[in-house]
This record gives structure tokens, sequence and C-alpha cells, in this order.
């Protein structure tokens, strides 16, 4: 016991210190201080570049009255950047020199980065030269700001179907909004999101000296998956009643932390560390007469179970809650989240009917299965946690959880078939720590590589031009027009976690790269959510990242293109194929 709880531990550590995430960009006046001083009859201004950013040399202009002065500014390093291409940036520190022609205000337009990050939209400030004062101007680069610069008119067409759940919907009768988002949550029963609730449910069934039939079983099952889909009905209500959206709160790191240590709990429990029951004066007002479980308690268990599984957004999900949200339909969005929910269950109903029956009395096996969902748990936490771990890290946390849990076997059965299934879980530790020193995080290929003695193949990265301005936005539309290229707009934001498997799995996906090829790619970052931000988000019909939306040159999204949540690379593949047609 004290080996699986020291072992529990080191996984909490590292799992922790691997979470830790970097600070959140800078404000543009921190990240590039601009001061100005006189030198005679030249002005010197003088950029303090935080460290982890950089300044596009070619972009700084000044501009007095209507003429764009001469100006010497510091020299910089070349860069491969993934929006400009060879570009000359700097870094730490940028001075320029500029010599006024008459008393007029200087306008002063200038373009940073971060290293790595998210690029600022152009910015403009205003320079006294008699004061030396500098004060925001109203927009970057010497264009006046307009009166409207909606997204509709600047041509931009958004196509009427947000997303395939939401087309569904939109198009269907109450019938087949339910029997749809059912078979979606059939679909998501098959995810490990799902995996928790099993050893719930065959605790329920299988009580001290109860022995459990496929009618009590049918009768607890779906008592239990009817309270795990209220909990998800009272969720699309309150969503489809507030008209908001809560998938930015389900797909914070913070959320995705909780969720992995959730897991990290529940599994020190199967290894007794402690009892994981409801209160005692909840469970004696519901416990049955016969001592086994009653309708009320696996009702309670079952939405109480929601907590568990609700924090997996999924595709289905992102798009009903998409609807929901922008509908106002509180009654349309329980009848769907519950359908999801049920679907879910479903699948647990089968088993507890026809496995309870096949289960025998309380013993030994449930003591070994508990242990068993034990290391489940810790390897779903690990699975949870991915998207916040670095690459490939997760295949190391895997290698040591198997490497505990042959130490653990070997220890309590003294078998020959508890020492062969001892290697057999070594053996696949060690699979899965080349598949970590490989770096591609595909245990399968580093063995046919070191097969074939052949090099990892070198991933091609996507160039993406990046903005997180309305600005910025309508200036790659702009560019992608002039190039006559289709364009993908694809909305991110740092703390979507769905966003970070996306470009990490998806992304670098075979062919994607070759579909991808001739379209222009820009990011919408929301990472700074503010009203500007969800004002675009509104115009674009977008609930959220991660959303891709498909344009053809004229500015007009491609009907039935747009990707909603968690996708694959064929479901990019598609989408930029259809762009192309």
């Amino acid at each position: 016991m004290r080996f699986i709880l020291s072992a529990l531990i080191a996984l909490i550590l590292s799992v922790g210190a691997a979470l830790a995430q970097p600070a959140a960009p800078l404000d543009v006046d921190e990240a590039f201080a601009l001061s100005v001083a006189r030198d005679g009859e030249t002005l010197m201004l003088r950029w303090t570049i935080a460290s982890g950013y950089y300044l596009y040399r070619d972009n700084v202009r000044i501009i007095q009255g209507a003429d764009a002065l001469p100006v010497t500014i510091s020299k910089g390093v070349t860069k491969e950047d993934p929006g400009f291409g060879t570009v000359e940036v700097i870094f730490d520190e940028a001075v320029a020199t500029v010599t006024p022609k008459s008393g007029e205000p200087l306008r002063v337009d200038y373009q940073g980065c971060q290293d790595g990050g998210i690029c600022y939209r152009p910015e403009a400030r205003m320079i006294a030269p008699d004061t030396l004062e500098v004060t925001n101007a109203v927009s970057g680069f010497g264009a006046p700001a307009i009166a409207d610069d909606s997204l509709a008119a600047a041509g931009i067409a958004i196509a009427d179907d947000g997303g395939e759940a939401s087309s569904i919907l939109e198009s269907s009768s109450v019938f087949w909004v339910t029997l749809s988002f059912l078979g979606f949550g059939l679909l998501l029963a098959f995810t490990p999101c799902v995996f928790p609730i099993y050893p719930i449910v065959i605790g329920m069934l299988g009580r001290q000296g109860e022995r459990t039939n496929a009618r009590r079983g049918f009768v607890l099952s779906t008592t239990y998956v009817f309270g795990l889909a209220l909990a998800f009905a009272i969720v699309g209500a309150v969503v489809g009643w507030s008209g908001q959206n809560i998938q930015f709160a389900l797909q914070s790191p913070l959320t995705t932390v909780a969720v992995a240590v959730l897991f990290l709990i529940l599994a020190s429990s199967m290894f007794g560390a402690f009892e994981l029951q409801l209160p005692s004066a909840f469970t004696s007002r519901f416990a049955g007469r016969s001592g086994g479980g009653s309708l009320g308690s696996a009702g309670a268990l079952g939405f109480t179970s929601a907590l568990i599984v609700g924090p997996c957004v999924t595709a289905p999900l992102a798009g009903a809650l998409v609807y929901i949200a922008q509908d106002g339909d509180w009654r349309l969005g329980a009848l769907a989240l519950f359908a999801l929910g049920f679907g879910k269950g479903l699948p647990l109903i089968v088993m507890a009917t026809f496995g309870a029956g096949l289960l025998p009395r309380a013993g030994r096996w449930m003591e070994e299965i508990k242990r068993l969902f034990g290391f489940g748990f810790i390897a779903m936490a690990i699975w949870v946690a991915t998207p916040l771990l670095p690459l490939a890290m997760d295949l190391s946390l895997y290698a040591l959880l198997l490497m505990v849990a042959s130490v653990d076997l070997v220890l309590r059965i003294s078998s020959r078939r508890a020492k062969m299934a001892g290697m057999g879980l070594t053996l696949v530790a060690c699979v899965l720590v080349l598949g970590a020193l490989d770096g591609s995080g595909k245990p399968m290929q580093a063995l046919a590589r070191i097969a074939l003695r052949s090099t990892p193949p070198v991933q091609s990265d996507l160039a993406f031009t990046t903005t997180a301005s309305r600005e910025g936005l309508l200036h790659a539309f702009q560019v992608a027009g002039e190039r006559a290229q289709p364009m993908m707009l694809y909305i991110t934001a740092d703390w979507c976690v769905i966003c970070r498997t996306i470009e990490r799995k998806v992304f670098p996906g075979e062919g994607v790269a070759a579909a991808l090829e001739g379209v222009h790619l820009v990011k919408f970052d929301v990472t700074e959510f503010d009203a500007a931000a969800q004002s675009v988000l509104d115009e674009l019909n977008v609930a959220g990242p991660p959303t891709m939306m498909f344009f053809d040159p004229a500015r007009r999204e491609r009907q039935g293109t747009r990707l909603i949540g968690s996708m694959g690379p064929s479901d990019l593949i598609d989408s930029a194929t259809a762009l192309k047609r």
C-alpha cells in the first residue's frame, strides 16, 4: 500500500510540475515601451522591448502631416516569421531617429510580436515635437478610422450552417433533435471520458450479500442514467435561458487541472486511502429495505457523476451549446442535452441488465477490480492533462504508471501468470518510453523506424498569420483577396485545451499541409477575451474556440465546411478540399 501511495504522490507531483503555464502576453505598452528624447533638431525614439518579444523593423513608420519622414533605425536580425515570411526583427531595444519638418505632431506606426506567441495589431502613437508627449492615435499604419468597420461591410459573408449539430437543430423537428443528440451521446459513451462511471455502477450492483438479477440491474442502471441525463438537461436549460455559452469555462486549463486532480483523488480511494461514498445521512435516507441500492440513491449517484463526465467538451456538445446559447430556447436546450446524457449511459444499462446476473457476490474480486480501476483513474488523469503537458510527456507518465503496476502485481501475487503479466507491462512501458524519446509521440512508429534504421520525418509547420483584433482580421482578408487565395480562419486561445490538442495532433497530421497548400492561414486569438473579441465572434456566428472557418477568395464562407470542437486530420482535409472545389 505504501508503495502504491508513494508512486501516486510522485505522479501527482510530476503532473503538477508539468502543468506550469507561461505568463499571459503583456500589454502592448509593457511589451514595447516607447519613450522620446531630443538631440538638437533630431528626435530619438526608443522602444524598450520586453524579453521574449520583438519589433518588426520594416513596420516602423513616422509620418508628419501627409509625408512619411526619413527614419534611421537600429539594425535587427533575420527571422522566418509565420505571418510575413523572412523579415528583420529587433529584440531588446530599438532606437529610431528622425528630424521633423515642422511643429506639427508626428505619427509613429509600429507592430511587434511575442516570440512563439501572439502578434499584436498595428499600433500608432502621436508625438508632440515641443513637449515630446506620447499619446494614442486612432489606428495603425496611417489608415484612417472608418465609420462602419463591421465584417459584413467589408463583404465577408458567413454561411448559414454553424456546424453539424447546429444545422440539425435548425432544420429538424424536435423528434429529430432528440434522436440526433441521443446518437451523439451514444458515440460519446465509447470515449475515455465515460470510463469513470463504470466502477460506480459495478459497485452499485455488486453490494455485499446481494446478487443482482437482470430486472433490478435494469431498473437501477436506468435510474442512474436518468439522473446523469437530468444534470445535463439542467445545464442545457441554464445555457438556453441565460443565452451564455459555458464552454469557455469547461475548456480552461484550470478546469482541466481540476478534473485531472479529481481522477487522482478517485484513484487514491480505489487504493484504500479513504472510502469514497455519499454522506451517511444521505444514503440512509435513500437506502432500500433489502440492503441494496434504492432508486433514489441510484439517481443521486447518476446526477453527481455528471460532474466527472461533463467537462469532456466534444464537437457535438460544443455544437449544442452554440445553438442553445444563440437560440435562447431553454426547453430545447434541456431536451437536447438530456438526450445527449442519456445516450452516454445506454451502454451502462445494457451492461447492468445483461451482465448483472454474471457478477459474483462481493468479495476479493471486488478488491482486485478496485485496484484495477485505481490504475485506470491515474491513466485518465494523465489523459485529461495531456494537452497541458510538454509533447510526449504523457507517454513517459504512462510508462511510469505501467512500471508501478507491474511491480505492484509481482509483489502481491506470487504466481507464474503474475510474473508473465508484469513482464508484459514492463515491455509495453519500454515501448512507450521509445515513443517519448523519439519525440513523435507515436510508439509504434518509433519501433518501425528503429527496425528500418530510418530517421524521424520532419514535420512541416503551417504558416499562420496571427491577430487578436478586428483590424488585423480585416487586413488578413484583404491580403487573401489581393493574392486571390482562399482563407482558413482558426479561432483559438491560450486557455483553450482542445486547441492545444489540435495544434499537436491535427496540424502535423499526414496530408494536412498538402490539403492547405495555397490557402491563406489566419489565427484569430481570443486569449484576452473582451467585448471587442465577443463582438467579432458574434458577427462570425461563432460561440468560441476551437472553430475553423473556410472562405473562398470572394470572402464567402464555404457551406458545410465549418469545424467546431474536437476534430481529426481527415476532417480538416475534407473541409480544405471542399474549399478548393
